[in-house]
């Protein structure tokens, strides 16, 4: 099955209707290790992942995820690739902000964070 078309994400259990821009990185630091007589081996350090997203604020209600709600505590994120599913595990929002843009009508607040494990879990 190709990875083309959208990825329905869920944020705290939920379908992400509004969510757009979804994006997450998670890098293991490494590094070759060698000597006199050649490489010696690799050293690994520890994980880190960070993600971001867009939100859009609806007409009729608002915000889908209240800000004050995700910004509290860790927050799960999880989502189809194909017939796999993932989970970013550890969720940490540190960052928010918006951005208007009065002549189109278009409100977006824009959600970074990091979080701890990235996970398979089906």
């Amino acid at each position: 099955m190709p990875l083309v078309g959208t990825v329905p994400l869920r944020i705290m259990n939920r379908a992400a209707v509004t969510v757009t821009d979804f994006d997450y990185k998670f890098s293991i630091p490494t590094q070759n290790k060698a000597g006199g007589y050649g490489q010696i081996g690799t050293a690994q350090g520890v994980g880190t992942g960070t993600f971001s997203f867009k939100m859009r604020a609806r007409q009729e209600n608002g915000l889908e995820f209240p800000i004050e709600q995700i910004t509290v505590g860790e927050v799960p994120i999880n989502f189809p690739m194909g017939l796999m599913r993932y989970a970013l595990l550890g969720c940490v929002v540190g960052e928010h902000g918006v951005t208007v843009a009065q002549a189109e009508g278009n409100t977006e607040f824009t959600i970074n964070g990091v979080f701890r494990e990235f996970k398979r879990t089906k």
